[in-house]
């Protein structure tokens, strides 16, 4: 576990070389709101002395659902924390019973209950491909999440860990790894549901791990742009439904063509399949919207919600409940 002293040195560190502004000091990686007080107010008070002399704006957390109690967050919003992420990792007591994960779908909805009432950012971790979960298990919890009306959400591919208890189930033959196909698909199934609920979604996929090599499970560099891309080609496919062997011209914004394209031009190779070889042109045209699309010349068709999937600092709210200016007068006196 790092130090109070290891908080201080890491930001002081961060802001001697980016110039990004707001900044948020987050607490990741671990479950934090569920470490014991002696511990996590030290963790605080270290990150609240930068936003005492205004070179950070706020905290953000990532913790399990049954962590977020209400004294637990009358003390964190004193320190500044205008964030939390909730680990749910489903909505399915079945998926969840199965991972072990130790808490239910109606911890996460009472999390959210609860961080609304303090006027607390609230993202939401899911991750894909859990024990006993299947494509219908997964889009039953993106309408879940979606109805829930967090912030932002992230999506997660399940990776298994050497000497894990998921690890010793795989070797048993009781779990197996979603593949990376599957693992896309029921991504960009997902996304789609929680774009047209206007979430926003803020990362799909893990950054890289460090000595990954015993790490098992669909894991790429680039998963959040296979899924995007899955979405263009599903949307590009449903509208040439019986089009047959006919020349088709696609024209997107110039930051949206890698997307429609696919890595390696593996979209164009699918798309060309179902058109029989026929010839595919796209044209990168910047008065296009991004995240739409227009095929020949049909109307546009939107795609995908470009600005929504993107980090961006929640507005630092202030909490939102009757103690607010005692909770902002203590958060000045600290």
């Amino acid at each position: 576990m790092p130090t109070a002293a290891d908080v201080d040195g890491i930001v002081r560190q961060y802001l001697a070389w980016s110039r990004r502004r707001p900044v948020e000091i987050a607490f990741f990686g671990g479950n934090f709101l569920g470490i014991p007080e002696h511990r996590r107010i030290p963790y605080l008070s270290a990150a609240h002395r930068w936003i005492r002399s205004g070179d950070a704006q706020a905290i953000r957390c990532s913790t399990r659902p049954d962590t977020i109690t209400e004294d637990t967050l009358e003390t964190v919003i004193k320190y500044g924390v205008r964030t939390v992420e909730i680990g749910a990792q489903s909505m399915d007591d079945h998926v969840l019973d199965a991972a072990g994960r130790g808490h239910e779908a109606v911890h996460t909805r009472s999390a959210v209950h609860r961080l609304r009432k303090y006027g607390i950012g609230i993202g939401i971790q899911l991750m894909v491909g859990l024990p006993s979960e299947d494509m219908g298990s997964a889009l039953e919890t993106a309408r879940q999440v979606a109805a829930l009306k967090p912030d932002f959400v992230r999506l997660y591919p399940t990776l298994v860990f050497p000497g894990t208890g998921l690890d010793r189930l795989r070797r048993s033959g009781a779990y197996r790894c979603l593949s990376l196909e599957a693992a896309v698909e029921c991504c960009a199934a997902m996304a789609r549901i929680l774009v047209a609920a206007d979430i926003r979604i803020v990362r799909m996929g893990l950054p890289p791990i460090p000595d990954d090599r015993a790490v098992v499970g669909p894991r790429h560099p680039a998963f959040g742009h296979l899924v995007i891309s899955r979405i263009y080609r599903d949307t590009v496919l449903a509208n040439i439904q019986g089009r047959g062997a006919a020349p088709m011209t696609v024209r997107v914004h110039p930051r949206d063509r890698s997307r429609l394209t696919g890595l390696g031009n593996a979209t164009l190779h699918v798309l060309s399949q179902a058109l029989k070889g026929a010839p595919i042109t796209v044209i990168a045209d910047p008065t296009m919207v991004s995240g739409t699309l227009q095929i020949d010349d049909r109307p546009p068709v939107t795609t995908w919600h470009a600005e929504l999937v993107q980090y961006q600092p929640l507005g630092l709210r202030h909490p939102q409940r009757n103690a607010a200016s005692d909770a902002k007068a203590s958060i000045q006196n600290l």
